[in-house]
């Protein structure tokens, strides 16, 4: 008889961990190039910065989510997690817009 444990495939939970946090930060890429650049906005830097924010929400809720083995519950809970970062980003950039006007 072999008295060796058999090894256990697990994943690093750490190494899982980071990837996840850094897709994560993905997600809020769009809100930090907002901040930047909202006081020389213009109509086409808003456009590219929704564009931005659609790529980059996506690919990170596909990206925190990409363990889910079932895929239509995978595009499904990532549309809505992607909407909700994307909400977000809008809210952190509206805020910090807002705190800049007034007289300086």
């Amino acid at each position: 008889m072999n008295e060796e444990p058999n090894p256990n495939p697990e994943p690093n939970k750490l190494e899982s961990a980071g990837v996840t946090m850094l897709w994560l930060i993905l997600g809020f890429v769009p809100s930090m190039v907002g901040i930047l650049v909202i006081d020389k906005a213009s109509q086409t830097v808003l456009v590219a910065l929704m564009c931005l924010a659609g790529v980059c929400c996506f690919a990170s809720a596909f990206g925190i989510l990409r363990r889910i083995k079932d895929l239509v519950a995978r595009i499904c809970l990532s549309i809505f997690l992607a909407g909700a970062l994307a909400f977000l980003d809008l809210i952190i950039v509206v805020f910090v817009g807002c705190s800049r006007m007034g007289p300086m």
